[in-house]
């Protein structure tokens, strides 16, 4: 008895996967349009065109320097420094340094075209949306003690 349900429960897993690897199938060759794929309908390698500025990259490299000064133009230390890509994801955080500095490279998706600076002084946040490039500076004067 133990082992004809086994057997059957074998029978129905197999039953449902086969069915599920038939469907898997059949949606692998419809294009989104719904009409069949064929190999025929692929252009052959030497006809697809790519755009010359087309880099086949995902991913960029940035080195962002922060500066952080005070009205005086005198470094700010301690100060606590965020990047943020577009979309809003922390790249990255910091202190700065005894010269007022705060230096990260940091990988960015290659669509994304700007970043988000804040500065976090006790009392006043600062933030700056720039382009990305392969060196970014951004420098802020501040008021107020540090963090």
């Amino acid at each position: 008895m133990h082992s004809e349900r086994t057997t059957e429960r074998q029978v129905a897993c197999y039953a449902v996967a086969t069915a599920l690897v038939a469907a898997a199938g059949a949606w692998s060759c419809t294009g989104c349009d719904g009409h069949s794929k064929r190999a025929g309908d692929a252009r052959p390698i030497e006809q697809v065109r790519v755009h010359p500025q087309f880099n086949y990259e995902t991913t960029k490299e940035v080195l962002v320097t922060v500066e952080v000064t005070d009205e005086a133009g005198n470094p700010r230390q301690g100060v606590l420094v965020s990047v943020f890509e577009q979309d809003g994801e922390k790249l990255s955080s910091g202190i700065t340094d005894d010269f007022g500095l705060y230096q990260q490279p940091l990988t960015v998706p290659a669509h994304h075209e700007q970043l988000e600076v804040i500065a976090d002084v006790i009392g006043t946040v600062s933030n700056k949306t720039v382009d990305i490039a392969p060196s970014v500076k951004v420098a802020f004067e501040t008021s107020g003690a540090a963090s």
